[in-house]
């Protein structure tokens, strides 16, 4: 899980460097993220994309300036067998390209999650803010949605359980996470550096669907942890 990550990071930033950037587009959508439309035709809306999973041969490949990698997350059923169940559309844009709004605030670099169906499920986008930006802006979250919750992104015992917060926080674990419980969505703020404020909605079935992927993986690596503490009485 790590090492694709890894993988598709690198890949958006060989894409960046290679001026495959798109530069900022007036003529796009831009997402309200106060009240998202999760009807949107997401392939149309991150169009053009490269297919991580399933590339262009090199002698088909034209010089095109793509806006997303397209990353599909399989489940596996036996060793051989596998079916797709979550599809995320990765930006390239720089971080001054507006994608989103919310609470006034503009955000770029706007991440997209949808389910095998093509259903959009989750996004997620940042914006540079300071601190005291950073603090003004939850101020103004808790106003329209209300008190949040405080979590951590953790590893260890509570990494299922954060399982959401855990695939939105990608730069350290203990990053304090203001989170927002809305019907059958979360929304989530959270401060990843000193001056880099990120942003994320989701589904309900986003996490339900995290778990039904990477919760086996979990809770292998939790009880292997168990034994070697019992063996090594840690």
């Amino acid at each position: 899980m790590k090492i694709k990550t890894l993988i598709i990071f690198g890949l958006t930033a060989f894409l960046c460097l290679s001026g495959t950037t798109a530069h900022a587009q007036s003529d796009k959508q831009i997402i309200n993220m106060d009240n998202p439309d999760y009807d949107i035709h997401v392939e149309r809306f991150c169009s053009p994309f490269i297919d991580f999973n399933h590339p262009k041969p090199e002698s088909d490949s034209k010089e095109v300036h793509y806006r997303y990698v397209k990353y599909t997350k399989d489940m596996y059923v036996s060793r051989t067998e596998k079916y797709p169940i979550l599809v995320f559309y990765i930006s390239t844009d720089s971080i001054a390209t507006k994608k989103a709004t919310f609470c006034d605030t503009d955000f770029g670099k706007l991440n997209l999650k949808t389910n095998a169906q093509g259903k959009l499920i989750a996004m997620d986008c940042e914006t540079k803010m300071d601190k005291t930006g950073f603090e003004i802006l939850v101020k103004a979250a808790g106003r329209k949605y209300g008190r949040p919750v405080l979590k951590k992104a953790e590893t260890g015992k509570d990494e299922l359980e954060n399982i959401l917060i855990n695939s939105m926080v990608s730069n350290g674990k203990d990053i304090p996470v203001y989170l927002w419980k809305q019907n059958d969505e979360y929304i989530g703020l959270f401060m990843e550096s000193e001056d880099i404020v990120k942003f994320f909605r989701a589904k309900k079935e986003f996490e339900d669907l995290l778990i039904k992927v990477d919760g086996p993986h979990i809770e292998a690596i939790n009880e292997l942890q168990k034994l070697e503490r019992k063996m090594f009485k840690r």
